[in-house]
């Protein structure tokens, strides 16, 4: 007790000392990236003079054993899935409660690492991960950029406190912003509503 969580990530960096621009890559509620996928993509923005940031958060992939993942907390407190009435509010209080910690955590350790410019700092992620982008966004107004994919579009139609919180926050967001989905998404909601939102507040 009381002794810092220590959470772990994977790092690609382009060649050159720099100080070059980073991204922090926010993985979904699954897991913590699938094999190969940060080599894949990290190669790919490397390549394009960014460092990226790969970072698990607790409980989850390089992390675990590091903290409780929140699917596992949620057991623990005895919340069930999505036909408990709790659960899209206990649910929504964590990502607040742990999850964005956790973000804030990884964003301030990409600012800190060798050859990052600080100020040319950026955040992305798909679907839980895009949650927690646009969260990150709304959070850190320092932040160059947000890109948010598919966030919520599997509890869009279903789970209002995460809808209204998101909404909520979009209007308090002046980091520009991009969201994107398929078209045949569970739900198109989160695209056509949270841009607007943002416009709406004043930010782009």
């Amino acid at each position: 007790a009381g002794r810092p969580l220590v959470l772990r990530g994977i790092r690609w960096r382009p060649a050159g000392a720099g100080p070059h621009p980073a991204l922090a890559v926010l993985h979904g509620s699954g897991g913590c990236w699938n094999d190969g996928e940060p080599d894949d993509l990290g190669r790919r923005l490397a390549a394009r003079g960014y460092v990226a940031f790969f970072p698990c958060r607790r409980g989850m992939g390089l992390s675990a054993g590091r903290g409780e993942a929140m699917q596992a907390q949620l057991a623990r407190e005895g919340v069930g899935g999505r036909a408990d009435p709790r659960f899209a509010t206990r649910s929504t209080a964590l990502l607040l409660e742990t999850q964005l910690p956790d973000v804030r955590a990884a964003i301030a350790a990409l600012r800190a690492m060798p050859g990052v410019d600080g100020r040319r700092v950026g955040v992305t992620g798909i679907s839980y991960g895009g949650i927690l982008t646009l969260l990150a966004a709304e959070d850190d107004a320092t932040l160059r950029a947000a890109v948010a994919f598919a966030p919520a579009a599997m509890n869009w139609g279903w789970n209002a406190p995460l809808r209204e919180r998101l909404l909520a926050g979009a209007a308090r967001t002046r980091v520009p912003t991009l969201v994107l989905q398929a078209a045949n998404d569970f739900h198109v909601g989160p695209v056509e509503a949270i841009p607007a939102a943002i416009r709406a507040g004043g930010g782009d």
